[in-house]
């Protein structure tokens, strides 16, 4: 046996016990008969390295497990990666983290302290893993998180051994507008099922214009799905949108490429776009008379075919394209460049192609006025007329369409009627009334769910009722006879939402197991009809879901009545829920200030927690002078154009966290790189910088001496207020899992910045939705130790609203809609409204700052004290609030105002104190690099004291005020302190 085989042998042997699926076998069993490449690599510092040119070439989520620094920096200076290095020795680990500032437009950065042997990120995930000689990363493991066509590169002695990730049986594609050329809504993907939670999430997570349209055919071929969409980063702030084909890997979301949409837009009757269809080497598209052939990895052209006519569908089979016009039919080449035969026929409609034929309908009207349709079978091979039926004797009706062709058979659609005809010969077979109609009355009656699936054909016959015990009931019926041969009823409720049962303007989908209803959030088990509802999402406008590699995508949507969801564009898989682990001292770690800390206790003059205090009140007893003028300013985020600075540009996040204000520092977060800088309070001198290995969206709590926050990479931080050293860190996601989320890696369950303390105890909350990923896991933490006093699991399909950061009050703590004991963790829905709530998305989304369906019904409302509002201020005895959509801003308290905010300005943050009402926020919403505004209001009557221009936009919710000064965080990357004039600077803003 040579050395190959042996080696092929043992890492077969190794694997078996580690097989969780079939897939997984598969692909293992494959690689073990692959003969390895050996990749070009220099030698240097006595470590082998890939060489520039390399790297360069790399794409994608890179996963690099101990090895090279040298290495390290070099693929840090490419855009094209999300770099996750992974190091089991700490001191690594400290000096990479040098090269998170050294590439303004270098790849997104992240390193980590690594020393287990499974890696943490899912299934199927990561484009590229460089693995060192000396890991103790088994490969099985590695060739785990690769997704499929993904390369890892093993070194050794030599240099490095390349190995390619097989795509399994059992994954389907999604080629075309629904599905594939047959036209069946119907996926042959195997590994699909009910979505357990995220794979991948991006922005933005509101559609930015039409509600119905703002994203239309997504079509998946190759390991990327391409879309038609108005939701791209420079449409961001802007009235007037353009439209853009858009490219992102299936597997972790990651942006490939991007390119205006010259095409036609469809709105109307079913917001999908037949004019666009892929292959693995190749996307085609209809581009302003066009049709064009784009390479699928780059997005540039590389072939055209000119057209006068008038392209309104495109349909690739084999090495054909189907051109469809009003005016016929024209096969292409997969090359376009050779004509291969012409269909011609006036209003032609409805092109599907199976079993090398193509079926189309020919519509018009017969001399008796009559709406008329013909149904015409067409040789795929070379474009001859094999048969052509008038189907006037079984409809009449206005609108017609092919709902499948496919097994022998083409079915035709029309409001209320379903017929079958012979794809071999014409002959129609039979027809069927339906009750059954489409969700909403102006959507291709297509909508409604008929389906050919295990021999049989599916017609929906009745719609559920808008209740939540509403059923629906499906025939199988024989597709020769059309005799009923089953009865598929539904059982079970639909989700809890205000508006149970409703269809609405989305596609249903099958796959072998399950009817997909996307409105509704629930599959419908083919063979037994109970409903499987997920309700953390729910579908998009128009495309619904759309199953393929694997996954279930959908696309922002603006709907209202929904509950609580989960938002963005998003891939969602189907493994099984996570268990979670008992919370013990296992998932503390000590750093070296563990019980060394001691510090002076917080002052009223203080800001020492996000928006004040523990209620998040945002109300400060600190009295502000009428003439405040800038004493310093601070850059702290530098300018970066990244893969993930793009992505949380596109939800609208913000990219300086507000500031906290304790003893003599302020300290305020970089949100995308993990950052937490402290700063000194007079001076804005830098006194010390932490990393965590992922996003920090809101600021610290200080407390007696300890700094204390969350990390999107699911850990909570306790660090000593005077020098960051670490103190102890505490893992509050429960496992070590993963994702893609918004360009950057983060936990399957994020933990916000902001931390809750109460005494001794600090509570945090990690996860997304209660049925997301296993749930919501909250945890009551000592503050010395870091230890867990209790953990608290929010995981029943019953609990409504999503997680968020903690607020106190009534002797309670609360979640979102739940009330947490504070001693024992016991929890229950809170049925008092006067703790702070953030409306269905939460209290850190910032939508509506430049997105108007985010305003849509009360979607993100706050309410607190029985007051609403975009942005609330409160104290015992006062309150103030704005209100978006009226740019009003409203007090009361010993006296009652409003002041109206003059457009195009917006107001973004809004805070109390003892003097003043300070808001602050965009001197013109529209604009992407809109210059900042702050506004000093009289409390007494709202009078404008004082308006501070600003060089950039202040960051939502991003005002703190202590000992007589103002803190404002920027757009920019800037912070600014505002003092009485005093102690003023006679420096501008920067």
């Amino acid at each position: 046996m040579s050395k190959n085989e042996n080696i092929a042998h043992d890492r077969t042997a190794r694997i078996r016990p580690f097989i969780l699926l079939t897939m997984s076998f598969a692909f293992c069993i494959i690689l073990s008969n692959r003969e390895p490449v050996v990749f070009a690599a220099e030698r240097g510092a006595g470590t082998a390295r890939l060489s520039r040119d390399d790297t360069n070439r790399l794409t994608g989520l890179c996963v690099q497990i101990g090895g090279s620094l040298e290495l390290t920096r070099q693929l840090a200076g490419n855009p094209q990666l999300l770099l996750h290095r992974l190091d089991v020795d700490l001191d690594l680990v400290k000096q990479a983290q040098g090269f998170l500032t050294e590439h303004r437009k270098g790849a997104t950065f992240l390193t980590e302290h690594w020393t287990r042997t499974e890696l943490p990120h899912a299934n199927n995930l990561v484009n590229v893993v460089i693995a060192s000689k000396d890991t103790e990363v088994p490969r099985t493991e590695i060739l785990r998180v690769l997704c499929p066509g993904g390369v890892a590169f093993f070194a050794d002695d030599t240099g490095y051994t390349r190995i390619e990730k097989p795509t399994p049986e059992g994954l389907d594609a999604w080629t075309h507008q629904w599905h594939g050329a047959d036209g069946g809504l119907v996926t042959e993907d195997k590994h699909v099922g009910v979505p357990q939670g995220l794979q991948w999430v991006t922005g933005p997570l509101f559609a930015m214009a039409g509600r119905k349209s703002s994203t239309q055919s997504l079509v998946s071929a190759g390991g990327r799905n391409f879309y038609v969409t108005q939701n791209v980063v420079k449409n961001v702030g802007r009235g007037k949108m353009h439209q853009f084909l858009v490219a992102r890997d299936a597997f972790n979301g990651l942006l490939l490429w991007q390119r205006q949409w010259m095409g036609p837009f469809v709105t109307g009757n079913g917001e999908t776009n037949p004019r666009l269809v892929a292959s693995g080497q190749y996307v085609y598209i209809v581009d302003d008379g066009h049709v064009l052939a784009l390479d699928a990895q780059t997005g540039k052209t590389r072939f055209r075919w000119e057209t006068a006519e008038d392209p309104d569908k495109l349909i690739h089979v084999g090495h054909t394209i189907l051109v469809q016009s009003p005016g016929g039919i024209t096969a292409l080449d997969d090359r376009l460049a050779k004509v291969m035969w012409k269909f011609r026929d006036k209003k032609t409609h409805g092109t599907a192609s199976s079993d090398n034929q193509v079926l189309c309908l020919v519509s018009g009207r017969s001399k008796d006025g009559n709406f008329k349709h013909e149904l015409v079978g067409i040789n795929l091979s070379d474009g001859k007329i094999a048969w052509r039926v008038n189907t006037q004797p079984q409809t009449t009706a206005r609108w017609v369409r092919i709902n499948f062709a496919r097994d022998g058979f083409v079915a035709l659609q029309a409001h209320g009627s379903l017929h079958l005809f012979s794809a071999k010969s014409g002959d129609h077979l039979w027809t069927r009334k339906t009750d059954a109609r489409p969700g909403k009355s102006y959507v291709d009656a297509r909508y409604v769910g008929h389906f050919l699936r295990h021999g049989l054909v599916w017609m929906l016959k009745q719609n559920t009722g808008r209740k939540l015990s509403g059923q629906n009931e499906w025939l199988g019926l024989d597709p020769l006879t059309g005799e009923q041969r089953r009865v598929l009823q539904t059982t079970g409720d639909w989700p809890k939402t205000a508006a149970p049962g409703k269809l609405g303007c989305q596609l249903l989908v099958a796959s072998d197991r399950f009817i997909m209803i996307p409105r509704q959030a629930t599959f419908i088990d083919f063979e037994t009809g109970k409903k499987r509802p997920f309700k953390f999402t729910r579908g998009g406008c128009g495309l619904g879901f759309v199953p393929a590699n694997g996954l279930v995508y959908s696309h922002p949507h603006a709907c209202g009545c929904f509950s609580e969801a989960v938002r963005g564009f998003m891939g969602m898989h189907s493994q099984k829920a996570v268990r979670f682990e008992s919370s013990g001292t296992d998932r503390v770690e000590r750093g070296a200030a563990f019980k060394e800390v001691k510090g002076p206790p917080t002052v009223p003059e203080d800001w020492p927690v996000y928006r004040y205090d523990g209620s998040r009140g945002a109300s400060s007893p600190t009295q502000l002078d009428d003439s405040l003028s800038l004493l310093w300013s601070k850059q702290i985020v530098p300018h970066r154009e990244t893969r993930s600075s793009r992505a949380w540009t596109l939800r609208t996040g913000n990219r300086l966290t507000a500031p906290t204000i304790y003893d003599r520092s302020v300290f305020v977060a970089d949100v995308d790189s993990g950052q937490l800088h402290a700063l000194d309070v007079a001076s804005g001198h830098p006194r010390w910088t932490f990393s965590a290995a992922g996003r920090i969206d809101s600021p610290p709590t200080l407390h007696n001496g300890l700094c204390l926050f969350g990390s999107h990479n699911g850990y909570v931080y306790c660090v000593s207020a005077a020098d960051g050293r670490l103190v102890w860190r505490f893992r509050a996601a429960p496992m070590h899992h993963r994702i893609v989320a918004f360009g950057n890696v983060e936990s399957r369950w994020p933990v916000s910045g902001t931390v809750l303390v109460q005494n001794d105890t600090a509570f945090v909350a990690a996860g997304r939705a209660p049925d997301a990923d296993g749930g919501i896991q909250v945890h009551a933490l000592d503050l010395q130790s870091g230890n867990p006093r209790w953990s608290a699991q929010l995981n029943s399909p019953e609990s409504v609203g999503l997680c968020d950061f903690l607020v106190s009050g009534e002797e309670a703590v609360f979640l979102s809609n739940w009330r947490f004991d504070p001693q024992t963790g016991e929890h229950a829905r809170a049925s008092s409204n006067s703790h702070l709530r953030g409306g269905k998305v939460g209290l850190l989304e910032s939508s509506w700052l430049k997105h108007d369906l985010a305003l849509r019904k009360n979607i993100q409302t706050w309410t607190a004290k029985d007051v609403a509002g975009q942005l609330l201020a409160f104290s015992k005895d006062e309150t103030v609030r704005y209100e978006a959509e009226s740019r009003t801003l409203t007090f009361k308290g010993q006296t009652t105002w409003n002041h109206s905010v003059p457009k195009p300005a917006q107001v973004t943050s809004l805070i109390l104190t003892k003097s003043h009402v300070v808001a602050a926020g965009s001197r013109d919403r529209q604009a992407q690099l809109a210059g900042g505004i702050l506004w000093l209001l009289d409390e007494q009557d709202g009078t404008v004291n004082k308006a501070i221009e600003l060089p950039a936009e202040v960051v939502f919710d991003g005002l703190a005020a202590s000992r007589n000064q103002v803190f404002v965080s920027s757009q920019n990357g800037h912070l600014y302190c505002f003092g009485s004039k005093k102690r003023a600077s006679t420096t501008s803003p920067e």
